[in-house]
């Protein structure tokens, strides 16, 4: 670690931060890639593909995982309104990929409102339901998030919302 305080004849140079959200399922991996040795590589804040290798969207898409449907219901129904909302809206829309912006505005709400409740949902996925990824799929195309439910498990969230 440098000593920022002790350098006489350097001038003072502290480096500069950014803030970047990450999930919450993915923090211990952020700090051990920051505890590894930087590799002197020069940054890049988006990978840019090109027309021939598109193998660095793969790390960025996360195919839904079959849970079983008594799970579904309970995840469903221990949620608060706004999550439910969300997987409402994606079961209303099963099979089609939904961007953020699409979903937000079918639920007239901000883009960034839609953080909370996925925030929820992977939380309790991880800890509660001691599953791996959410029921539905998900994909990032390098500007934005799109999701797609499928038709199982939209008739699931379905008749939880029934019972809720």
């Amino acid at each position: 670690m440098v000593d920022y305080r002790d350098q006489e004849s350097e001038s003072l140079e502290v480096p500069e931060f950014v803030s970047i959200p990450v999930p919450v399922d993915r923090v211990n991996e952020v700090y051990k890639l920051l505890a590894s040795p930087p590799s002197n590589a020069p940054a890049t804040v988006v990978a840019k593909p090109t027309e021939e290798d598109w193998s660095w969207l793969a790390v960025h898409t996360d195919a839904k995982q079959d849970w079983p449907v008594e799970t579904i219901l309970r995840a469903v129904l221990e949620s608060n309104p706004a999550t439910r909302r969300l997987l409402k809206y994606l079961a209303d829309h099963q099979g089609k990929w939904l961007s953020t912006p699409d979903i937000a505005a079918g639920l007239q709400i901000k883009a960034t409102d839609i953080r909370g409740p996925l925030s929820g949902l992977s939380r309790r996925i991880k800890h509660r339901y001691k599953m791996q990824r959410w029921f539905f799929d998900a994909e990032w195309n390098g500007q934005t998030f799109k999701y797609r439910m499928h038709e199982r498990e939209a008739a699931v969230v379905g008749q939880a919302l029934a019972q809720a």
